[in-house]
């Protein structure tokens, strides 16, 4: 494909995971984008002015899905790196992701932006991502899960 631009671009977004029926499930979004391409994702987006990206990250999620995080592992973020065309210009982008925990409530999906949300376990999960370098988030995901506090033992 010949292009005559190139741009750079960061997103964030928070992973959300809970857990369920003793498996661990993260949610999924298919989003819609303005091509009319769908495909199954990660919520994320671009930051407000003077936002952080976990700021970025938590307020992208809660407008996509409507969910609220009772917890994020600080120590958890994964850079997704790739490029597309759009056009004639060549995006380079960056996507931040988070891990957290959800508090329990529904999903509410922005109709703009998103057809559905789907909980899925990591294992499916891996499997319905659209986008197969974004398998690797799900497996960083699973390691990273044995060291989280996330679903660590409540001590009482």
């Amino acid at each position: 494909m010949f292009t005559l631009f190139s741009s750079q671009r960061h997103s964030y977004g928070v992973i959300p995971l809970r857990e369920h029926a003793g498996a661990i499930e993260c949610l999924l979004i298919n989003q819609k984008d303005p091509q009319r391409v769908e495909y199954w994702t990660f919520p994320k987006g671009t930051p407000e002015k003077g936002e952080t990206g976990m700021e970025t990250a938590i307020r992208e999620t809660k407008e996509e899905v409507g969910v609220s995080f009772e917890e994020i592992d600080d120590g958890f973020s994964y850079d997704d790196t790739y490029s597309f065309t759009v056009g004639f210009t060549r995006i380079d982008k960056v996507v931040t992701y988070y891990i957290g925990r959800v508090l329990p409530g529904e999903i509410v999906v922005q109709q703009k932006e998103v057809h559905e949300a789907r909980w899925l376990p990591l294992s499916e999960a891996r499997e319905k991502i659209t986008k197969v370098h974004a398998r690797a988030i799900i497996d960083a995901i699973q390691m990273r899960l044995h060291d989280s506090r996330l679903f660590a033992p409540k001590s009482v």
